[in-house]
């Protein structure tokens, strides 16, 4: 599903690696700036000067923005960050991807989004005020889980969570590995990545496999 092939680029050097479909992996970066550029080259956002970064089996080297697309529509991101935009409510931004690659209409994801919060324990009478808010109005944890329904609603074959388990409160770290447990097996084959630069934060999720990086490489 995930294969670095030899990749060299900016703080790596011929690092391999392969999460194939139904892996639950932990990976560790040695630090902030790894892991982001690390997901960049998995992102397409920074070049890779050697090696190929394989998604889906497709080597992302050369490939038409079309087909790019595509393959990323099969795969989620839950951010540390939140990951939204600043200027449109929750509601909005959790709609955007779905609408986008799935052509879903708003009234058809009502249901499922308040069963997915519901999952993530989060209070029916607070959830009005959530999707009705602008993101910068709401605590980053509270983004954090609102991110997760996002990502789920696509669906996706592969969902990668970055540093999504840092910095939380103990009963909001536990209600988000439970859902990301609950998340990975809930679709046969579906692969989860937990990419953090601080090991500690993901010791509550079960894994098939570890990868930490050690220099500019990866050692399982």
């Amino acid at each position: 599903m995930i294969e670095f092939r030899e990749v060299t680029a900016a703080g790596f050097c011929a690092a391999s690696f392969n999460i194939g479909a139904g892996v639950a992996c932990k990976l560790v970066t040695e630090s902030d700036l790894d892991r982001d550029r690390l997901l960049q080259l998995l992102l397409e956002s920074a070049p890779v000067e050697r090696g190929e970064v394989v998604l889906f089996g497709e080597s992302l080297r050369g490939m038409s923005e079309e087909r790019t697309l595509a393959l990323y529509s099969r795969l989620g991101v839950v951010w540390g960050g939140g990951g939204f935009i600043s200027n449109l409510k929750v509601w909005e931004n959790i709609l955007l991807p779905v609408m986008y690659h799935r052509g879903v209409e708003p009234a058809a994801c009502e249901a499922q989004v308040r069963e997915l919060l519901a999952r993530l324990g989060v209070e029916e009478s607070l959830v009005p005020g959530y999707l009705q808010s602008l993101p910068g109005e709401l605590p980053a944890q509270v983004q954090r889980l609102l991110g997760c329904v996002r990502a789920a609603l696509m669906d996706p074959e592969v969902v990668i969570y970055e540093s999504a388990f840092e910095g939380l409160q103990h009963d909001v770290r536990a209600r988000l590995e439970s859902f990301a447990v609950w998340f990975h097996a809930e679709r046969p084959g579906r692969t989860s990545v937990y990419v953090s630069s601080e090991e500690q934060s993901l010791r509550g999720l079960p894994a098939d496999l570890v990868l930490r990086q050690q220099g500019g490489r990866f050692d399982a």
